[in-house]
């Protein structure tokens, strides 16, 4: 979970909450393993990488 301060940094309280749910996947993994998720996503959702599905 991330801490108020690092949610300033968002334009939106909609963009933080979106931005959360990213680390769904891997909290939920991490729970149900004990281990942790070692995944890269093929596109950085940060840069729009992935021009042709933006």
């Amino acid at each position: 979970m991330r801490s108020a301060g690092e949610e300033e940094r968002f334009t939106s309280v909609e963009a933080a909450h979106a931005e959360m749910i990213l680390d769904v996947p891997s909290d939920a993994y991490q729970k149900a393993t004990g281990k942790e998720w070692d995944h890269v996503e093929e596109y950085d959702h940060e840069t729009g990488s992935n021009e042709q599905w933006w």
